[in-house]
Parts: C-alpha cells; sequence; structure tokens
C-alpha cells in the first residue's frame, strides 16, 4: 500500500500534467499582422492543427483565417458564450453559396456548441466568407479560401 508521501508525490504530478495541458489549448498562438489580416504561424498552431479558430469571451481567435480550397476548419468554443457559427450575413446565413444548411447554408453548425466542444466544415468554395456567432451576431470573422 502506498504511503501518504508517495501518494502526495502522484497528485502533484497529475495536477501539473492536467494544467499543462489546459494551458496549452488556451494558450495564444504566435500571430502575423502583416496588412491588418491575422494568421496562425506553422510554430503555434491551435488545437493542434493549422487551421483551427478559437470562440473566447472576446470572440474568434483569429478573426481572418487564409486556407486553401478543400480545407476543413475547426472551430473550437473556449468561452462562457453560448456559439452558434454561422455564414454572414446576420440574420439569413446566406454569403457562403453551398445549401443544405439547416437556414440557408450548410456553413452554419445548426446548434449551439458548448464551452469545450468543437465543430468542422469543409470549404469547397473560394472566396472570401464572413461569418458570426448567431446567438451574439456582432462577433465574427472571415475564411479567406484560395
Amino acid at each position: 500500500m502506498l504511503n501518504n508521501k508517495y501518494l502526495g508525490i502522484i497528485i502533484i504530478i497529475a495536477i501539473l500534467i492536467i494544467g499543462f495541458n489546459i494551458w496549452y489549448l488556451i494558450l495564444p498562438p504566435e500571430y502575423n499582422t502583416e496588412n491588418g489580416e491575422i494568421e496562425i504561424t506553422a510554430n503555434q498552431p491551435l488545437l493542434g492543427e493549422e487551421n483551427a479558430i478559437l470562440y473566447m469571451e472576446d470572440g474568434f481567435i483569429p478573426k481572418t483565417l487564409k486556407i486553401k480550397l478543400g480545407t476543413t476548419v475547426t472551430f473550437k468554443n473556449n468561452s462562457l458564450k453560448s456559439l452558434w457559427i454561422a455564414s454572414d450575413n446576420h440574420p439569413t446565413h446566406a454569403l457562403y453559396p453551398a445549401t443544405d444548411g439547416c437556414i440557408a447554408s450548410a456553413f452554419d453548425s445548426c446548434k449551439s456548441i458548448k464551452q469545450g466542444e468543437i465543430w468542422s466544415f469543409k470549404f469547397d468554395v473560394a472566396g472570401n466568407w464572413g461569418y458570426h456567432n448567431h446567438m451574439n451576431h456582432n462577433d465574427g470573422g472571415t475564411i479567406i479560401v484560395e
């Protein structure tokens, strides 16, 4: 049977490991802010992948993301707010031209994404696609598909 000394050391190590993992998930990446655009650098991808966007208390990070045609972008809710990813323009959600979504566009999560949850979307149409949080339409960003 483990004595209290070893049990305490094991608990401290477990807390450090869990704390590091939480810190890594919310750590902001390094940004390139040339020309007013914010891009994720290859050095610090979010969620362990290049094409990820976090929703924080003060909005989306990054606000603008450039991707190649056919790329999947993953959105993660790291806030206490409700998040519903939707194509612009609010409230029609019809900017992204592919249909089959719950309102007008396929680029629509069609439901609230809770804290810690993710939602992914594959961009098959080139262009500049604005999006917003349907639950707070003032929070938004842009995906540039080349």
